[in-house]
């Protein structure tokens, strides 16, 4: 055993032996926060046949976090797949974006689903961003679909433009001109 699998026993171990919810608030960030990077300098070492033999340990953690009580585990477990790019997640974070309590928890999981390019939360993107109303989520979701989206989501805002608040509209209108540029580089 490393002295880094070491360290992270020890902290689950404090996590689930306290009582006191501030010590297992700390603990269990911290024991996230020891996985991943576990989990980073590994996989900057090994092929992408070879990162699915990671101790999934972290995963496990991660899967909790969501739906943890506290906000900021939620976020941190968040922010980490992405930064990560955990793409096991993408279902995660779909449902976090859409359903969260918290708006800088949905944030969160808007930046990592384009962080991790996750194609299948495109429309569910666009939806959070026709309907959710803290600005930070509507950036947030607007950057991601930026960053991955394609001619069909060029198609699908172009043709729901109309359904997103008016004063989301202009926003939109430069997320449409952000992809045609996009897709317009793709041809040459």
């Amino acid at each position: 055993m490393s002295s880094q699998q070491w360290r992270e026993l020890q902290v689950i171990a404090l996590y689930f032996r306290s009582n006191d919810k501030e010590v297992k608030l700390q603990s269990f960030e911290v024991a996230i926060a020891l996985g991943a990077m576990e989990v980073k300098k590994r996989s900057q070492h090994m092929t992408e046949y070879e990162i699915g033999e990671i101790d999934t340990s972290i995963y496990e953690l991660l899967e909790d976090a969501f739906t943890s009580a506290y906000q900021i585990l939620r976020w941190r477990a968040v922010y980490t797949a992405g930064h990560l790019d955990l793409h096991r997640f993408g279902n995660n974070l779909i449902q976090i974006v859409s359903e969260d309590s918290d708006g800088n928890v949905r944030a969160a999981a808007a930046e990592a689903l384009g962080e991790i390019g996750a194609k299948e939360a495109l429309n569910p993107l666009i939806e959070v961003m026709r309907t959710d109303t803290t600005k930070v989520v509507f950036s947030r979701a607007m950057r991601a679909i930026a960053k991955m989206g394609d001619a069909g989501t060029l198609i699908v805002l172009r043709k729901n433009i109309k359904n997103f608040p008016e004063h989301r509209r202009p926003d939109v209108k430069r997320l449409i001109e952000v992809l045609e540029s996009k897709a317009n580089l793709d041809e040459i």
